[in-house]
């Protein structure tokens, strides 16, 4: 079981990773990190992330925060043993990139994940699009037009509408 500290836990982003963790059987959250008490929670409660990210039951920790606290708290989180799992982006400025590329290195030497929520660099038609801009099969690139184009997530039919055991991840 891989205990998970949010930090950032009443934001939006916080807020969803802890239902996401709720649904995997091989996760739970056990302490939970923002600056204020909210009036209802049910786990383990601090306003200073370095008391989560200390916690000797805490393995993983899940960074929610505004973007300028992310990079001081990836390198105190590995520093402490944990797996980190943390929103974009990990860095605002030249020096704080240069930091995470150090973090990455001490994750790779600790034998510790540390993972950002990129979202689309597992998309197997983007890897390929780059892949073949890479091997030079496109030619030469001299500019680029983008769009994000996203539409609603689709509804959850009822739970008796769905295939046995399918929850709400495997439905997304």
């Amino acid at each position: 079981m891989l205990k998970i500290g949010i930090l950032g836990s009443s934001g939006k982003m916080g807020g969803l990773r802890r239902y996401l963790f709720a649904q995997m059987p091989d996760c739970q959250v056990v302490a939970l990190c923002d600056t204020q008490k909210p009036a209802i929670h049910d786990l383990p409660f601090s306003t200073d992330p370095y008391d989560i990210i200390r916690n000797a039951d805490v393995d993983a920790v899940c960074i929610c925060t505004p973007n300028y606290l992310v990079k001081d708290l990836v390198i105190a989180s590995l520093n402490q043993g944990k797996h980190v799992f943390c929103e974009k982006p990990m860095a605002t400025d030249s020096p704080g990139v240069r930091s995470v590329m150090e973090s990455v290195r001490v994750a790779k030497d600790k034998k510790l994940g540390l993972v950002a929520g990129f979202c689309w660099r597992y998309d197997a038609p983007r890897r390929e699009f780059y892949a073949r801009v890479l091997d030079g099969a496109i030619g030469e690139i001299r500019a680029v037009h983008a769009t994000y184009l996203t539409g609603p997530v689709k509804p959850m039919p009822p739970a008796d509408k769905r295939p046995a055991g399918m929850g709400d991840i495997e439905w997304q």
